[in-house]
């Protein structure tokens, strides 16, 4: 290889190396986007199912008290 085209395939290198980490970081970026995202929709699917469980069982316990009551009177 001639010295000139060895620097120029260098000189070109250099030029491209910092476009190479702005794209993975960019790709890094996307993926903790996305990471973030879905842990939020999980956390949300969580408090859904925790708030309909808390609901049913506090029916449940009201019509079991009700039942419970009006074998009393």
């Amino acid at each position: 290889m001639q010295p000139r085209l060895l620097l120029v395939a260098a000189f070109l290198a250099l030029l491209v190396l910092p476009e190479a980490t702005k794209a993975e970081e960019g790709s890094l970026l996307d993926k903790m986007k996305g990471y973030v995202k879905e842990a939020t929709t999980t956390a949300k699917d969580v408090v859904q199912k925790t708030r309909d469980w808390m609901t049913e069982s506090f029916s449940s316990l009201k019509d079991y008290w009700s039942s419970f009551k009006g074998k009393f009177k």
